[in-house]
């Protein structure tokens, strides 16, 4: 999948967001960089589909929303309740728990975790776990928001 954005405008009361152009061949990787607050989370919601209540966006060319994106946010906490343990997340969206060990070890997770609760596990530790789940869904292309804020400093070299 290739992605293509032509201006796109995003507003909202703190955000204005003008004349954004993207475009991505399959097996490209970009980033946006910005100052804190200056609309980097809305820009990647809106490309996942997931436009906040108090914002509009209209472009020439957007993606497909029925196409395959995974968001990976920022704040991890954001795709979990904390009511359930992290097997139960996975049994809930029929995820195949074999598949999902062998992502697991290849993000250095172990599997012991699912038995935790979100709010029990270490941040660093449920940001990878969000991105095995991304992963796992095998997207055509993942929207990471802050990608590294909540790695230990080792793992970020």
């Amino acid at each position: 999948m290739s992605l293509e954005i032509k201006n796109l405008n995003i507003k909202g009361e703190k955000i204005n967001l003008t004349n954004i152009n993207i475009k991505l061949k399959k097996g490209e990787t970009a980033a946006v960089l910005g100052p804190s607050g200056s609309g980097k989370t809305v820009l990647a919601r809106v490309l996942a589909g997931f436009t906040p209540e108090n914002i509009s966006s209209q472009a020439e060319k957007m993606p497909d929303a029925s196409k395959n994106i995974a968001l990976v946010p920022q704040d991890p906490m954001r795709c979990f309740s904390p009511l359930l343990t992290l097997k139960q997340h996975l049994e809930k969206i029929s995820l195949n728990l074999d598949e999902l060990k062998q992502i697991l070890y290849r993000l250095g997770l172990d599997e012991s975790w699912l038995q935790y609760k979100p709010d029990t596990i270490p941040l660093p530790t449920l940001s990878l776990f969000t991105w095995a789940f991304a992963i796992f869904q095998e997207p055509d292309l993942i929207i990471a928001d802050n990608p590294f804020s909540h790695q230990d400093p080792l793992m970020k070299k």
